[in-house]
């Protein structure tokens, strides 16, 4: 089975396909371009609407360069569907597409009949692309299959990356079956060697790496690009529909000492795609690099901390996926936070911890419909990632998932974030999953 063939089949259609079908491709293959093969046509193919590409391009997404198709012209070319979401407004007749398993009518305002000012047609257009990104956030939450697929791993021919990729198997159980191997190729080892001259030697040294994913069943390419890692990994992991980035890391710091040559911090921050670390430690005697405790059975225990923030919700969806692939332990834990209580609102302690109880008991009884995993609630008090720590420590948590976005974020911030602390001193690996943007 292809790649693109194992991806559920969506069509997109409006009037002209000049704006709804048009945004709601882009976001679809911008949230799950790894789960889905996503396309958009209309009854009339008109114009690109000037709208849609600038609302677009406010969240980083570039239409720009896209034509308008019609229905036929896609159906001509003997592509199927699996789904067909028709974005027609009330009173605008859209097609029905005979052959397919499922067709979902959203009705969405035309762009191209707004009134008003450039910048007033201009933001009704934002909100139309909003409420589109809710409802399509709504819809993949709902469908089957997993969110883990492809995963990029970033590596360079250091000891630590040989050991990286003995892990990345651990990572079958949740789904996984692809693995882009990528090195990025520094400016000065470019010029001193020639770029190409240089690509083609490290793609040959990397073939040991790809031998070691492929043992272990994973459809395993390499790439070597040249740039600064912490750009080209991102983007990399986007336009290669990658579900995941996987980095080394020795800890204590993320900015020194690490794989890519302390890069791993700066993937953490401007990622867009869940980041999983994996902790490393150098053995004094032997000066070998190994897996820290050996933790590399994900499934075993997965410790997940929550603040109940948006971002942590988001994060509790991969650890539904991840329970209903067959986890046999995981841990609740949120952490009454002693610098924020003491003393003004200690009084109140047993409170909180009723109220916040009662949200992980739900958290806890919808695992329980993914999967048969063990399922355990604390709510220690005291400075969150020590108790963190101490969990780890003393319940063998083989992972960490947790949003690397807490309440009252802000992204300039971010270094002083309990989920980097976690990245740089937990024992087991972490999976830090980015908000949406």
């Amino acid at each position: 089975m292809t790649k693109s063939s194992a991806k559920k089949r969506v069509l997109f259609v409006c009037v002209h396909n000049s704006a709804r079908s048009q945004m709601a491709e882009a976001l679809l293959n911008h949230l799950a371009g790894d789960r889905f093969e996503v396309a958009s046509a209309g009854l009339e193919p008109g114009t690109l609407n000037p709208l849609a590409v600038e609302a677009m391009r406010q969240v980083g997404l570039d239409i720009s360069q896209n034509k308008t198709k019609s229905i036929k012209e896609i159906l001509n070319q003997g592509r199927t569907f699996d789904t067909v979401i028709t974005l027609c407004d009330e009173g605008s007749a859209c097609p029905v597409i005979p052959g397919v398993q499922e067709t979902i009518h959203w009705s969405f305002p035309d762009p191209a009949g707004l009134e008003g000012t450039w910048a007033q047609r201009l933001a009704k257009t934002g909100q139309i692309r909003d409420a589109l990104k809710e409802k399509l956030e709504a819809w993949i939450a709902k469908q089957g299959g997993t969110m883990l697929t492809r995963v990029l791993v970033a590596t360079d021919l250091s000891p630590a990356s040989f050991v990286v990729t003995q892990c990345v198997g651990g990572l079958k159980v949740f789904g996984v079956k692809e693995c882009l191997l990528v090195q990025c190729v520094g400016v000065l080892e470019g010029m001193s060697l020639g770029m190409a001259q240089a690509r083609d030697l490290l793609v040959e040294n990397l073939q040991d790496q790809k031998r070691i994913l492929e043992e272990q069943g994973l459809v395993t390419s390499v790439e070597v690009v040249p740039g600064f890692p912490y750009k080209m990994v991102n983007r990399l992991a986007v336009e290669r529909n990658c579900s995941l980035i996987i980095v080394g890391s020795h800890g204590h710091t993320l900015a020194g000492d690490v794989l890519l040559g302390g890069a791993a911090s700066e993937i953490i921050q401007h990622a867009v795609r869940p980041v999983l670390i994996i902790r490393l430690s150098l053995s004094r005697e032997t000066g070998q690099v190994r897996i820290e405790s050996q933790r590399c059975h994900f499934q075993e225990h997965i410790l997940f901390p929550t603040d109940f923030s948006r971002n942590a919700d988001y994060a509790f969806t991969y650890l539904k996926e991840m329970v209903s692939h067959g986890v046999k332990q995981v841990t609740l834990v949120h952490v009454q936070d002693k610098n924020r209580l003491d003393p003004h609102l200690l009084p109140r302690l047993n409170e909180f911890n009723e109220i916040d109880r009662g949200r992980l008991e739900k958290m806890k009884q919808e695992l329980t419909g993914e999967g048969k995993a063990r399922i355990e609630i604390e709510i220690p008090f005291g400075v969150p990632i020590q108790e963190l720590l101490r969990l780890i420590r003393e319940r063998d948590v083989q992972m960490v998932l947790m949003g690397s976005q807490g309440r009252g974020f802000i992204q300039e911030v971010f270094l002083g974030s309990v989920s980097h602390a976690m990245a740089r001193l937990s024992p087991a690996p972490v999976l830090l999953v980015p908000a949406k943007r």
